[in-house]
């Protein structure tokens, strides 16, 4: 008998088992962040002739949806997770993010000072979709992405964002994707891309990011070691070992082929040991905090009515509009 797949060509080489992800956890201030940059002038006018920026609402429902259709397997779920503080991390280190909450609003552009409506308005637009939505408080989106990944362990799971942060929760069945505004060609973080760029396992990340620090979150790292010599301090030894050798002589090992020495960063690290493990706190992802789960039923005919007062007419037509739908009830 002759093979149909062999006879008209359809024999691809393609895996016939079904692909894409049964989870995407989507970061919603990333998302919203980016999208009010990719829209930043968009809005509607009022009666008064006013006018209301509305491009990182309208970018955040073009950006998700078209997430979901590339990645979720068939009855896949998609949840949008968001921030509720940062109690946890402050608790440990006052001047966590210090520089974010300290920024002078007077050099912001417009569409950034707005995204705090206009995330109200995709949360509120969002019950109306019936899609799922999670947070706890005082803890970071990262946080709660982090707790339903583990929860969701022998599933395959996407976590939506460009923050590097979750680097440290990719595994074989968790992998980050990192969407670029206006093509399909995203970053798809997986242990062996992380590893890469980081220099160490995905789960050893926080260990990089406690030398090396993170000037966007306000993590301090050890003064004097960058993202270079973290990956060369971690290449052959744990944070634990290096912390331990410091004190006893002049730190020396091996990176791509070459010996290194450092007695200036055996001092600093020495000098710095609380300040590192402080660090290692604040980069650590928690992966079992209180998170609360809301997923209300769709209400069709009002968010069609909404999208029509914010002119997102592209949204209403019946192919967008049931994807909507499908990621509200999968």
């Amino acid at each position: 008998m002759t093979n149909i797949l062999e006879d008209f060509g359809l024999d691809m080489g393609e895996d016939d088992e079904e692909k894409g992800y049964d989870l995407i956890l989507v970061d919603g201030q990333n998302i919203l962040h980016r999208a009010s940059h990719s829209n930043a002038h968009l809005c509607v006018e009022r009666d008064d002739g006013s006018t209301v920026l509305t491009g990182a609402t309208y970018g955040f429902f073009q950006i998700v949806p078209a997430i979901w259709e590339r990645y979720s397997a068939p009855g896949g779920q998609l949840i949008v997770c968001w921030d509720a503080g940062y109690k946890h991390r402050t608790d440990i280190f006052p001047d966590y993010k210090a520089a974010r909450r300290d920024k002078d609003v007077s050099a912001m552009e417009p569409h950034h000072l707005d995204i705090p409506n206009q995330s109200k308005a995709v949360k509120r637009l969002l019950r109306i979709a019936g899609w799922p939505q999670a947070r706890a408080a005082d803890f970071e989106a990262d946080d709660v992405m982090a707790t339903l990944a583990a929860r969701a362990a022998g599933k395959r799971v996407a976590i939506c964002t460009t923050d590097q942060d979750l680097h440290q929760c990719v595994t074989d069945t968790t992998h980050v994707i990192s969407p670029k505004w206006g093509t399909s060609e995203d970053t798809i973080w997986t242990p062996e891309a992380v590893l890469e760029k980081w220099g160490v396992e995905p789960k050893r990340v926080p260990e990089a990011k406690a030398l090396a620090g993170d000037s966007s979150d306000g993590i301090p790292g050890c003064p004097g070691c960058g993202k270079g010599w973290a990956k060369k301090l971690l290449a052959t030894e744990t944070l634990a070992q290096v912390l331990d050798k410091a004190p006893l002589g002049v730190l020396t090992g091996e990176f791509e082929g070459k010996v290194w020495k450092s007695p200036s960063l055996s001092t600093k690290i020495t000098e710095n040991r609380d300040l590192i493990l402080t660090c290692l706190k604040l980069a650590t992802t928690v992966d079992d905090c209180p998170v609360k789960m809301e997923h209300p039923k769709m209400d069709a005919p009002r968010l069609l009515e909404a999208f029509a007062r914010l002119e997102f007419n592209s949204l209403r037509d019946h192919a967008s509009f049931r994807t909507l739908e499908r990621i509200g009830s999968p």
